[in-house]
């Protein structure tokens, strides 16, 4: 029997971008690569910003309310989550009464979310997925667990990682798109998605990475974003990016680690200036906020290679956070005046 998957996102549409984002295309090709029959239903939140949640909640419920017998025609219907979509979440399950079918709830605060504090916020739901929902959703379809207990962690399966671009999900029709040579990453920083999967990283299949190269090659696209937590570890990095230089015109940009670099990366760097762009995430230069997010810096190393890059003059910037637990202002204020 044919099993059918409704994805429901709540997404906010960056201007020159695809309208479909990165995480669900990936989840839509690894779907369609296994021969699941599914559906998208996103919403657009960005159409609601400046008004209370109170009132964005009135007007997603208009919305649903004519859409909630569409809703029920499938036997799965899985939501993406993130902090600020969780009452809108909760609209969701509450237009779903007497729905047949079973709920799915995964993205980035459900893997945040103690097991006891989602079963606490969403009684209604069937599984939450922890981690990478790209094997869990197949298997859950295609029953292959045999008793599976609600909360269900998405491990980190090289098979289930499709390319959105040569499964036809996503094309290059846009000015900058999305792109990823790596999934997960070998750090665990608190504040960030990627520490909270805590699954480490692996190189994609450099076939994949072939065909999306030739696949950009035939586009016009300005810039490719390439979202790998640390581009410059891992894979064969450098060969990466001299294949999108040599064969698109679109500016690239990645995020890097200080530590990472090394001396032959950063001539490389230099040599390309005008076609890359760095991004760092330094967040303190305090060691008790550093341990207090989980992100040790090498103040030393940072110093150094900042010097570099500002004397080859190659185009880079730099994250820091704002509040970290036991930050003051005059710490926050000694980080920028380090940078």
């Amino acid at each position: 029997m044919n099993r059918h998957l409704l994805l429901v996102t709540f997404d906010i549409y960056r201007p020159d971008y695809p309208t479909i984002n990165y995480s669900v295309s990936s989840l839509m090709a690894t779907l369609k690569e296994n021969n699941i029959s599914f559906s998208h239903y996103p919403i657009n939140i960005q159409q609601y910003i400046g008004i209370t949640n109170k009132g964005i909640t009135s007007e997603i419920q208009k919305v649903l309310s004519d859409a909630i017998s569409f809703f029920k025609k499938f036997d799965f219907i899985a939501i993406g989550v993130t902090r600020w979509s969780i009452e809108h979440t909760n609209t969701i399950i509450d237009l779903l009464e007497g729905y047949k079918g079973k709920i799915i709830l995964g993205g980035y605060e459900i893997t945040a979310i103690s097991e006891t504090d989602l079963q606490q916020e969403f009684p209604r739901v069937d599984y939450f997925i922890k981690g990478y929902a790209e094997k869990p959703l197949v298997n859950l379809i295609k029953n292959k667990y045999k008793n599976p207990s609600r909360i269900i962690f998405g491990p980190l399966d090289e098979e289930y990682l499709y390319s959105p671009y040569s499964s036809g999900i996503l094309n290059t029709i846009t000015r900058r798109i999305y792109w990823e040579t790596k999934r997960g990453c070998s750090f665990a920083c608190g504040f960030c998605e990627w520490g909270n999967a805590q699954i480490g990283m692996i190189a994609l299949d450099k076939s994949r990475i072939q065909r999306d190269i030739d696949f950009f090659a035939n586009s016009n696209v300005d810039e490719i974003n390439i979202l790998d937590g640390t581009f410059n570890i891992k894979n064969d990095y450098q060969a990466i990016l001299q294949q999108l230089i040599e064969r698109t015109d679109a500016i690239i940009t990645f995020q890097a680690r200080f530590e990472a670099l090394n001396d032959d990366f950063i001539s490389f760097c230099r040599k390309h200036k005008e076609r890359l762009h760095l991004e760092f995430g330094l967040q303190t230069i305090h060691e008790n906020e550093m341990q207090v997010i989980g992100r040790k810096n090498n103040l030393n190393t940072v110093a150094k290679r900042l010097d570099e890059l500002n004397l080859f003059e190659i185009n880079y910037e730099v994250s820091i956070i704002y509040a970290i637990p036991e930050q003051t202002c005059e710490t926050f204020i000694d980080t920028i005046e380090f940078l």
